[in-house]
């Protein structure tokens, strides 16, 4: 036996939920929406990502690997690597404490300076701020 919500016809309960539904649905199946990212600002927040992603070839100590190149990658890719290394789901001390403060339009900014730069961006400039150790090393993985 179906019991009737007092004041609420059948039908119209059946079309809320429904709407409703499909609402949520829509916004599952179209994914998250990327705060649009501002490449000259995005060159500007990326300073410190350039003492590491910056220098080709550049290898990390300890552990030892090899620091991935950004220039030429994906915004979106860029930006989810950045929120798993905020939320802690990406493992690595350095990343976590750099995106722990960025905002969302920040890593949207730096993703979208990075993905500018093109597959080309082995040379990307260092920057006017980069120790002298930094520039050495860099030039050393260019052989000069």
């Amino acid at each position: 036996m179906r019991q009737r919500l007092p004041g609420l016809g059948g039908m119209a309960l059946t079309r809320s939920i429904l709407s409703s539904t499909c609402a949520i649905l829509c916004g599952l199946i179209s994914g998250p929406v990327l705060a649009q990212g501002d490449a000259e600002a995005g060159r500007l927040k990326a300073d410190t990502c350039m003492g590491c992603h910056g220098i080709p070839g550049y290898t990390n100590v300890y552990p030892t690997y090899h620091v991935p190149k950004l220039g030429g990658q994906h915004a979106e890719y860029i930006v989810a690597a950045l929120q798993t290394y905020k939320t802690g789901q990406r493992d690595h001390s350095t990343m976590h404490a750099q995106a722990v403060a960025l905002s969302e339009q920040d890593m949207a900014d730096i993703a979208a300076y990075f993905e500018s730069l093109g597959a080309s961006a082995d040379a990307a400039p260092m920057p006017a701020a980069a120790g002298k150790g930094q520039q050495q090393a860099a030039k050393a993985n260019k052989g000069q």
